[in-house]
C-alpha cells in the first residue's frame, strides 16, 4: 500500500492478532507433545524433550538472529514460520517415533527462538512511545490467553482427535500470523528494514561478518547495551523478573500438590486464574496506548499476589494472589521491554542484539533453573525452599522497580 493508507493503529492491531495466534499453536503443540511424551514413553523420555528443547536454542538463537540483516527482519520471521508450519506437517506421519520427536521439539524450539527477536524488532521501530509500550506489552500478554485456553483445548484435541490434528492446527496459526503479520507491513507507519539500528550502529547487531558462533549460558547473561545493569536498571529488572518466571515454573506444581494438597481440577483453576490476570493487562493494552502501569505497581501486585498464593489461605485467595501475579507479571514484563528498547534506542544499540540478549536470558533462565529445582526436589529439599526463593526474588524486582523510579 502506498503512504496514504498507513495506518498505525491498525498495524498494532495485527500484530498483537498475528502474536496472539502464533502463541496459541505453540501452546497447543507443547501441551500435545508433553503429555504424548509422557504417556507414550515414560518420565525419562519427556526429560529429553525438554532438554531438546532448551539447550539447542540456548547455544545458537542468539548468535542466528543477531546475524540476520536489517532489511531482512520481516522476511526471515516470514520465512522461520512458514519452516515451522512443514515441519508440523513433515511429523504427522512420524508423530509416534521416538527420534522423530526429539528432532521436531529441537528444531521448532530453535526456530521459534530465533523468530521471536525478529517480531520484538518490528515493534520497536513505532516512533510513538506510547504505542510502542502498549504494543510490547500487549504482544508480551498474548500468551495468557494461551495459558488460560491451551492446557485445556490441547489435551481435549489430543485425546478427542489425536497428534495429526493438533499438529494440522499448528501449521494453520503458523500460516494465518504470517497473513496477519503481512498485512501489518501493509499499513505499517514504520520503516521497511524494521531491524534497522539506530544511527552510529551496525545493522545486523554481530560483532562482523564470519560463521555463527555458539554461547554459553553465562555469556547469555552479557548485556549488548553499554554500562549493563549498573546503567540500566531495567536489564537487572528483565533478569530478576526471567528468573522469578523460571522458578515459579519450577515450583508451582510440587508446592501446589506437596504443600497445598491442590486436586489437579484445583490446580487447573489457579493456573487459569495466572493466565486471567495477563489477559486483563492485554485488555488495557490493545485497545488503548494511553493506560500503562508503572513498574513499580505491577512489580508491588506480583510479589503482593505471590504471597497470597503461597499462603495457602484458601482455594479463593490462592486463585486472587495467582491472578494477582499474572497482571503484576504481564504489566512488569511490558514495562521492562519498553524501557529496555529506549535504553538501547539511546545507546544506539541495534534492536535485533537487544532482543536477542532477552531471549537468551530467558532460555538460560529457564534451564538452569529448572534444572537445579529438580535436583533439589529430588535431593527431597521441600517446596517451601522455592516459596521463599519466590518472596525473595519479588521483593527484588520492587526493589529494582523503586530504584529506577
Amino acid at each position: 500500500m502506498g503512504a496514504g493508507h498507513r495506518d498505525p493503529a491498525r498495524a498494532k492491531a495485527l500484530l498483537i492478532a498475528s502474536a496472539w495466534v502464533n502463541q496459541i499453536g505453540n501452546f497447543l503443540t507443547f501441551t500435545a507433545v508433553v503429555v504424548q511424551a509422557q504417556v507414550q514413553h515414560g518420565s525419562s523420555f519427556s526429560a529429553l524433550v525438554l532438554l531438546a528443547q532448551s539447550v539447542p536454542a540456548l547455544l545458537a538463537a542468539r548468535s542466528i538472529s543477531q546475524r540476520v540483516p536489517a532489511h531482512r527482519t520481516r522476511q526471515v520471521w516470514i520465512g522461520a514460520q512458514v519452516a515451522l508450519a512443514a515441519l508440523n506437517v513433515a511429523l504427522i506421519p512420524l508423530h509416534d517415533g521416538r527420534g522423530a520427536l526429539l528432532v521436531f521439539v529441537a528444531l521448532t524450539m530453535l526456530l521459534r527462538a530465533v523468530a521471536n527477536p525478529l517480531f520484538y524488532a518490528v515493534l520497536g521501530q513505532e516512533r510513538d512511545e506510547d504505542r510502542r509500550r502498549a504494543t510490547l506489552t500487549a504482544v508480551g500478554a498474548a500468551g495468557s490467553f494461551a495459558l488460560v485456553i491451551s492446557p485445556a483445548a490441547g489435551g481435549a484435541v489430543l485425546a478427542g482427535s489425536g497428534m495429526v490434528v493438533v499438529l494440522a492446527l499448528d501449521a494453520l496459526t503458523y500460516l494465518l500470523a504470517v497473513v496477519l503479520f503481512a498485512a501489518a507491513a501493509g499499513v505499517s507507519g514504520t520503516p521497511a528494514a524494521a531491524g534497522a539500528a539506530p544511527a552510529g550502529s551496525s545493522g545486523s547487531g554481530a560483532s562482523g561478518p564470519g560463521r555463527v558462533r555458539v554461547v554459553n549460558v553465562l555469556g547469555a547473561f552479557q548485556s549488548p547495551v553499554p554500562g549493563g545493569s549498573r546503567a540500566h536498571p531495567a536489564l537487572l529488572g528483565w533478569v530478576v523478573l526471567i528468573a522469578l518466571g523460571a522458578v515459579l515454573n519450577a515450583v508451582q506444581t510440587p508446592a501446589s500438590f506437596t504443600l497445598f494438597a491442590f486436586s489437579e481440577a484445583d490446580f487447573g483453576v489457579v493456573l487459569a486464574s495466572f493466565g486471567a490476570g495477563g489477559v486483563a493487562v492485554f485488555a488495557l493494552s490493545a485497545f488503548s496506548d494511553r493506560v500503562r502501569v508503572p513498574l513499580v505497581a505491577a512489580a508491588a501486585l506480583l510479589a503482593a499476589g505471590l504471597v497470597l498464593w503461597a499462603l495457602d489461605a484458601s482455594l479463593v485467595l490462592s486463585c486472587a494472589g495467582f491472578a494477582l501475579a499474572g497482571f503484576g507479571s504481564a504489566a512488569a514484563t511490558g514495562a521492562l521491554r519498553a524501557d529496555m528498547a529506549v535504553a538501547a534506542e539511546r545507546a544506539a544499540v541495534p534492536v535485533l542484539s537487544l532482543w536477542s540478549w532477552a531471549n537468551q536470558v530467558v532460555l538460560a533462565a529457564n534451564l538452569v533453573l529448572y534444572g537445579v529445582f529438580a535436583a533439589l526436589f529430588a535431593a527431597g529439599v521441600p517446596a517451601v525452599v522455592g516459596l521463599v526463593a519466590l518472596v525473595l526474588l519479588a521483593v527484588v524486582l520492587v526493589a529494582v522497580a523503586v530504584a529506577r523510579a
